[in-house]
């Protein structure tokens, strides 16, 4: 014990210290193990308090255990950073038990000091220990809530020493009890040095402790006060505390330093208690002398310095990372204070923007921002416009003038809109329009105003997500037209010229010709969905269309130079959207549809554009096109259904397969489309409808998962994606009957930006189809051909869906332009019945799809479901190649190849697993034909189309006018009528005779059939697969000569490998066709050009009781009359190979087993 400090003045009066306190010669950095600190934890935890004043062997314990308490801390103090780890075990020390026990003790101890003294003296200050072990707390409390070591080895010994003394001299002051220590804070009677004590205390033992130990709850520990009470003590030192100062001049000494500090400790210990406190407590929140004081508080500690008032701070002192780092001051602050009108609430705004300028130093930024946000939704709102209010002001400015702060600012209040808005997005919640349409228009602005910015990138992408989130309950579409009807106001410029500035931005990179860099490209591509969203909602009146179409335009160009995929698919997008008007040229058109079939069928976001595109767009462009749509789109639709989208991707394959059903049904519905072509795919007919039907038909599990949603996603719309079908496939083989078609809604959609791609995905905002809506009957003439009217070259075919095409032998008739190949003409001849036995078509296609999956291995059924190759939309199926004759007896199947040595009466057993495997090969031949050969066939279609709308094709017709040659495809109208209408006279669907195409020798049962005229005439012409022509009309017509082509050079001698036939034109004329151009780079393997002549025949008279067919197949393919008969062959052959229906492999034994044993797999 000693009388007095070594700093004290003699005239103080004198000072006991119990003997035990450390003091400052003690050596404070001897090495302390965890086990010591935690062994003498227990042994003060286990002190019986009643032989503390009488058993010298238990003090001597208590004092060693305080000096390894005081070396830990010490420890603490010189070297945080090295000993991060150790601090669980200074939450330890601050537990409410604990420290309640110390208190305890710390009682006893000042009673023993008092009787050592000698009598007739008295001392004004008596510490113990626990006051030694309380000052070492506080001090450690503040490097640890600060993050840094303060080490005191600088300064003099004797300055050391009076600070020590002096904070015991404060410790001696506090009450002694735990909880009267606490409450203590607003008494009147403690020193500032005493309370800043306590402060620190509390501080440690509220906000401190639960983030060392997370299982440490201290508001509910009966150790400490009750909430209500610790706020009343906490709103005593508020109103008892005044900012004398002003904020400018607090950073001036150290002495101000200790005031901003325990500014900063009572002000989080004020937030962490009143989100503690009960409604019912007495404690009220209408205490505006309390709050206006804190509003001082925090006016203080964050003072004004060098920034502008508004502005955040930048380097961060003590007390200002107290106040950021540690509770969660910043929400509470916005919720208590959240009307403007308030005075001072400027100071909220100043905390927000440094929160947010340094919230990147903080761990777990992402947590710490959407649980700030998500604390109170609606006050966040209110605080976050207006910090984007300020940052607007800003940006008129030039870039020097601008605050260092504003690009980290306005980055981070962008992700902090952005949290907000998802959160009402995904959890809803109270949603105050009337908020976010200013919302909107502030982040509308802020984006066009953005140039040569920092951070720009994010702050755009972060906008833009946020747009599309704003468009709930129309919220942008009000908030783009107000902005984009808005006049000059306040010498600002109208966001239509701030706009038209943006695309002109946008332009310049993209004109130079040079490539862009990636940051250039970027910004284009989130430019281009900026503009395409504001577009949609609101803004496609006020937006210059030329100029908007333009950019894209010279978008596609540049793509295309530089094979930039990512800017293509941003501008498919922003086409759909805007769509191409009527002033659009033919070669944009197609080159828009060149780009929608290029990309790839695992691309949602395109499809989902070009979806959009056909439901919205007027016409397709012709049968090809919208043949070549349909595969793109059928592909990407079984991709969904066979869950080939990685898991990231699944969510939005759902949504996106209700626009490709739509628009698959518009293409159904389309005028051009091709439906014996495309719908006799067994791709179609197959794969595309078993899967609908395996998906719609599925049991629901009782957890749902993606085949579940799935279902429920296509419940209305596959269903009527299979009626339409359906529908259509009756139709054509019924021969144009009325179709009941859907009426299309009107289509909503909302643009949502999915991070996958980094781009805009269209997604309907409901079903757009169900299968409950209304039909109606497409009308159709009485007279057909009355109704018929001649179109000039230009002028789109007319719609051949659900019309059956015939050729009469009394005209020559051409249903389409003269510059476009009709295929659904051209399909028609060569179609099948398809009907099965069952009466279901696609019963035995479904059935042997699956018997398929079944059998093949997982490698092969993988191969089936990539659809990584495009598939062809020309004839696919065995049906298009091998078709039966529905008037003969019993229906035979034939396979591609019948070898010569073939022995039909052969009963050579096949096993079940051979038959599969040879049904197997025979349809991945058939599929591998098609793919290898569909893209020669497409560019000679090409070629030809280009070839007839030349202009020398009218010079040849005057030419042959002059001669005296009729051409059927310049007739008059009248002319037409009158043709048109003779041959309604001459159909006889019921008549008609399907055609096998068959390499080798013909077995003996073929020829056997009773279903055909044993003439070789007839017998030739099955081979061509055309329709064979009664006896009266295989006469020759002495007007049937032609100087073209002679009869000698029709005839086409017998070999053993092509069967003979005999083909006599009755026709009046013929066209000069121009050939379809042969390629090198082609697959056909003939060195013939092919001309496609389409041949029309008529007859001289027949009688309408003639039960024979009239309808004659137009010829594939015309040999040049000069060729010789056996290059004649060999064109014709190579044609039907182009085609896909030859194959150099052997399937005879699936066409032997196929007649000895029928499959119930295979399509009847």
């Amino acid at each position: 014990m000693r009388s007095d400090s070594e700093t004290e003045s003699e005239s103080e009066p004198e000072s006991s210290l119990v003997a035990w306190v450390p003091t400052c010669a003690q050596p404070r950095s001897q090495d302390i193990s965890a086990d010591d600190v935690v062994s003498a934890v227990d042994i003060l935890q286990n002190v019986d308090l009643s032989e503390i004043p009488s058993n010298q062997d238990l003090q001597s314990q208590i004092l060693d255990a305080f000096n390894a308490i005081t070396r830990f801390l010490d420890s603490l103090l010189e070297s945080l950073p090295e000993i991060v780890e150790e601090l669980y075990h200074f939450a330890l020390l601050v537990r409410p038990q604990f420290l309640s026990l110390l208190f305890a003790q710390r009682k006893i101890f000042h009673q023993m000091a008092n009787k050592v003294h000698i009598p007739g003296t008295s001392a004004s200050v008596v510490v113990c220990c626990v006051d030694s072990f309380l000052v070492k707390m506080a001090d450690v409390t503040l490097v640890i809530a600060s993050g840094s070591s303060v080490s005191s080895s600088t300064l003099p010994e004797g300055l050391k020493a009076q600070q020590e003394d002096d904070s015991l001299r404060a410790s001696s002051q506090l009450p002694g009890d735990w909880q009267a220590f606490l409450l203590s804070l607003g008494s009147r009677q403690l020193s500032s040095a005493a309370k800043r004590l306590c402060l620190k205390i509390a501080f440690a033992v509220y906000i401190i402790a639960p983030s060392l130990d997370r299982n440490s709850d201290p508001w509910m520990d009966l150790q400490n006060p009750r909430p209500h009470e610790l706020m009343k003590a906490l709103d005593e030192y508020v109103l008892q505390e005044s900012v004398d100062e002003p904020a400018s001049m607090m950073w001036c000494d150290a002495i101000s330093e200790r005031k901003r500090l325990s500014y900063a400790m009572v002000l989080i210990l004020f937030c962490a208690t009143a989100q503690q406190v009960r409604p019912d407590s007495s404690y009220t929140a209408l205490k505006p002398r309390t709050f206006g004081n804190l509003l001082e508080l925090i006016h203080a500690v964050l003072g004004n310095g060098d920034s502008e008032e508004m502005e955040p701070v930048e380097n961060l002192d003590a007390a200002q990372s107290f106040l950021l780092r540690w509770g969660n001051i910043v929400p509470w602050c916005w919720k208590t204070w959240s009307d403007p009108r308030i005075d001072g609430t400027d100071s909220i705004i100043r905390l927000t923007t440094t929160w947010l300028y340094h919230i990147d130093e903080f761990p777990d930024v992402s947590s710490i921002m959407v649980d700030s946000v998500l604390e109170d939704p609606s006050a966040a709102g209110r605080a976050i416009m207006r910090v984007l209010q300020q940052c607007f002001s800003f940006l008129p400015l030039a870039a020097l003038e601008r605050p260092a702060t504003l690009p980290v600012v306005l980055s981070q209040v962008c992700q902090a809109t952005l949290t907000l808005l998802r959160h009402y997005a995904i959890n809803g919640g109270v949603y105050d329009p009337v908020h976010f349409r200013e919302l909107a228009k502030y982040l509308l602005n802020i984006f066009v105003a953005l140039e040569d910015f920092e951070r720009s990138l994010c702050i755009k992408s972060c906008i833009l997500e946020s747009l599309t989130l704003l468009q709930r309950e129309g919220v942008l579409h009000i908030a783009v037209t107000s902005l984009c009807s808005v006049t000059h106001k306040d010498g600002q410029v109208r966001f239509n010229v701030k706009l038209d500035d943006l695309i002109l931005r946008m332009r310049k990179p993209v004109i130079d010709g040079h490539q862009c860099s990636t940051s250039d490209t970027e910004d284009i591509r989130i430019t281009i969905h900026f503009l395409t969203l504001i577009w949609y909602n609101g803004a496609a009146k006020h937006i210059p269309r030329q100029s908007f179409t333009y950019l894209l335009r010279s978008l596609i160009q540049y793509s295309q130079r530089n094979n930039d995929g990512v800017l293509r698919d941003t501008v498919l997008t922003g086409f759909a959207i805007i769509g191409l008007d009527s002033t659009s040229r033919a070669n944009e058109q197609e080159a828009l549809w060149e780009l929608f079939l290029a990309s790839r069928h695992s691309n949602l976001g395109v499809a989902a554009s070009f979806a959009y595109y056909i439901v919205t767009a007027g016409s397709i462009p012709d049968p090809l096109r919208c043949a070549e749509a349909w595969d793109h789109l059928r592909d990407t639709l079984t991709l969904i259904m066979r869950q080939h989208f990685p898991i990231e991707e699944e969510a939005p394959a759902l949504p996106v397969c209700d626009l490709i059903c739509a628009a698959l049904v518009s293409l159904l519905q389309s005028s051009t489309f091709p439906v014996s072509l495309v719908l006799a795919s067994p791709w179609d007919s197959l794969s595309l409808s078993s899967d609908l039907k395996a998906v719609l038909h599925s049991e629901i599990s009782p957890e749902p998962g993606y085949r579940d949603l799935l279902q429920r996603r296509l419940a209305s719309p596959g269903k009527v994606l299979l009626e339409m079908m359906s529908g259509k496939r009756k139709s054509n083989e019924n021969g144009g009957s009325p179709l009941e078609t859907t009426t299309t809604p009107k289509m909503e959609v909302q643009l949502i930006l999915y991070h996958k791609y980094g781009s805009l995905i269209i997604f309907p905002a409901t079903t757009l189809l169900c299968s409950s809506m209304n039909y109606r009957r497409r009308s159709q003439s009485a007279s057909t051909s009355s109704s018929f009217h001649h179109r000039s070259v230009t002028s789109p075919p007319q719609s051949a869906i659900g019309k059956r095409s015939y050729f009469s032998s009394n005209h020559s008739h051409v249903s389409s332009s003269q510059n476009k190949w009709d295929i659904d003409a051209w399909q028609s001849k060569r179609r099948r019945r398809n009907v099965s036995p069952s009466g279901s078509g696609a019963s035995s296609d479904d059935d042997f799809l699956s018997h398929f999956n079944r059998s093949r291995s997982p490698a092969s059924r993988s191969a089936l479901t990539t659809l990584s190759t495009p598939r062809s939309s020309f004839p696919s199926s065995s049906a298009d190649f091998f078709p039966r004759n529905e008037r003969s007896g019993p229906r035979l199947r034939h396979s591609t190849h019948i070898p010569a040595s073939f022995d039909l009466n052969s009963n050579m057993p096949y096993s079940e697993a051979e038959l599969v495997e040879l049904r197997s090969n025979a349809f991945w031949d058939l599929q591998r034909s098609i793919a290898e050969n569909g893209e020669s066939l497409v560019r000679r279609m090409r070629d030809y189309e280009s070839s007839r709308s030349r202009a020398e094709t009218f010079s040849k017709v005057n030419e042959a006018r002059k001669r005296g040659r009729k051409r059927s495809s310049l007739i008059s109208a009248a002319r037409r009528k009158q043709v048109f209408q003779d041959s309604e006279d001459d159909e006889d669907d019921e008549g008609e005779e399907d055609v096998q195409i068959i390499s080798g020798e013909i077995p003996d049962v073929l020829i056997r059939r009773g279903s055909r005229p044993a003439s070789p005439g007839d017998s030739s012409l099955a081979m061509t697969r055309g329709r064979s022509l009664p006896s009266t009309q295989r006469q020759r017509s002495p007007s049937s000569c032609s100087s073209m082509v002679s009869d000698d050079d029709l005839h086409m001698s017998a070999s053993p490998t092509f069967p003979s036939f005999d083909f006599q034109p009755h026709s009046t004329s013929m066209m000069n066709t121009p050939a379809l151009s042969h390629s090198t780079s082609s697959t056909n393997s003939s060195m013939v050009s092919l001309p496609l002549l389409p041949y029309h025949f008529q007859s001289q008279s027949q009688p309408s009781s003639h039960s024979g067919s009239t309808d004659i197949n137009i010829l594939p393919s015309i040999p040049s009359p000069t060729a010789s008969r056996s290059e004649k062959a060999l064109a014709a052959l190579s044609l039907a190979m182009a085609n896909g229906a030859g194959s150099i492999n052997d399937y005879a034994g699936l066409y032997l087993s196929s007649i000895a044993q029928p499959d119930e797999h295979w399509p009847h």
